[in-house]
């Protein structure tokens, strides 16, 4: 089965957590690391090393790519196979990836990556209905 690390700047795991759980109740397999900026930069590594399990397999879903938790858990697991990074994704895309753990970590990264695109959009309220919105009926 495969593990993810949601990871990011300030309260982020932890809101992700809340909104994950809120949703789809508590899930296996998931840890939470916030990145306190206040502290040293080894303790983010620190937690890092002690989720990871030699053998299983991994994915770090962090908030921002190039920012400090996405390098650093890239540049910690550059030559671990059995680890993949990403950056960006949406609370939609990390839904459905708790889903398909059984795929491949290239194929659900992919498909994190997908969901996200699919996922994020704009609202523009029509031109009529607003009209109607403003003059009552």
């Amino acid at each position: 089965m495969i593990h993810y690390i949601i990871t990011g700047h300030a309260n982020y795991a932890t809101a992700m957590r809340s909104a994950i759980e809120a949703i789809c109740g508590e899930q296996e397999c998931l840890s939470y690391i916030d990145y306190d900026t206040t502290k040293p930069l080894e303790e983010l590594k620190r937690q890092y090393l002690q989720t990871v399990k030699q053998g299983e397999q991994y994915i770090f879903v962090c908030d921002l790519a190039g920012a400090t938790p996405f390098t650093v858990s890239s540049m910690l697991f550059q030559d671990h196979q059995n680890v993949r990074v990403v950056a960006g994704i949406n609370l939609a895309a990390i839904l459905e990836a708790i889903y398909i753990r059984e795929d491949s970590l290239s194929e659900i990264c992919k498909t994190m990556i997908n969901a996200t695109k699919t996922t994020a959009l704009c609202f523009k309220m029509n031109a009529e209905r607003k009209k109607k919105k403003e003059g009552g009926i």
